[in-house]
Formats: structure tokens, C-alpha cells, sequence
């Protein structure tokens, strides 16, 4: 089994932010993505097992976003990240896998993230509680956004 990094999709720079160290405490490795750029970087280089989809995100349609990367990448887990009411069907019509609907950082968003690591088999690392390295994708510049995925 290899180690790997979970993808990490939103807009809000401290939420991502609360779930990498979340995630870390479970000695998992996150890669942030903040735009859309960003993140069609890193899918188009790199198949992550596992992605983690803010879908109330204000400059990004997050179902959307779900659909393209399940059309390129069939073997990735998606987990839907639903702050507000969300159309379950909806969301696994556009391709996701999970679906957590409560605050970020509760026993539901943990269990399935939890449960797609176990099914893709993924090893984790520890990792230091006060590691604030950056992601390497985090200085990329931000450019037009593709129409069908901005809002």
C-alpha cells in the first residue's frame, strides 16, 4: 500500500485549513487546492485517492467540479463536504461517494474520511501536530476559470 495525500477543494482558506489538521491528527497528508485553477492542476497531474469537495463554494459550482473529475478519474473517493441542505441524489449523480452534511470537523466528516481511507487502503504517516508547511500548489496563480465550473 502506498502512502498518499488526500485533495483538499474550497474557497475558504481556514476551513481547509481546520481539515488538514484534523486530517493530520489522523496522520494524513492533505494537498490544498483554494481555486479552481489550482485544483485542475493538481488532478491533471496527480491521481489522488481521495477528494474532499467543499460544495458551498462562492466562486466554484462544487457538483460540477464533481462531475469533471469523475468523467477523468474513476478510481478516486469523493467526500462532499455540504455545509448547508444538500440534494444527496444530486450529489451522487455528479459522482461523489460521501456526502457529510454537519460542520466541518464532527464525528460524521472524520467517519467518512475514515471509511474512504480504509477502502482505498491508503497508510498514514504521522504528522507533526505545528507543521504549517504550505502546499505546493498554494503560490500558483489564479487565472480564468472555466464558465462551466465558475459560478
Amino acid at each position: 500500500m502506498a502512502e498518499s495525500k488526500i485533495l483538499l477543494i474550497g474557497d475558504n482558506a481556514q476551513v481547509l485549513e481546520d481539515i488538514r489538521a484534523g486530517l493530520a491528527l489522523d496522520g494524513l497528508a492533505t494537498v490544498r487546492a483554494a481555486s479552481l485553477h489550482q485544483a485542475l492542476l493538481i488532478l491533471s497531474s496527480s491521481r489522488l485517492p481521495i477528494v474532499l469537495i467543499d460544495l458551498n463554494m462562492l466562486s466554484l459550482d462544487g457538483l460540477a467540479l464533481c462531475s469533471w473529475i469523475r468523467r477523468f478519474n474513476t478510481e478516486s473517493r469523493m467526500v462532499a463536504l455540504c455545509g448547508h441542505p444538500c440534494d444527496p441524489l444530486q450529489c451522487r449523480s455528479s459522482g461523489c461517494d460521501e456526502i457529510s452534511k454537519g460542520p466541518l470537523g464532527t464525528a460524521e466528516l472524520v467517519e467518512k474520511v475514515r471509511r474512504a481511507v480504509s477502502e482505498c487502503g491508503l497508510q498514514t504517516k504521522p504528522v507533526a501536530e505545528n507543521d504549517s508547511r504550505a502546499s505546493e500548489f498554494e503560490a500558483v496563480p489564479t487565472c480564468e476559470a472555466d464558465p462551466v465550473l465558475s459560478r
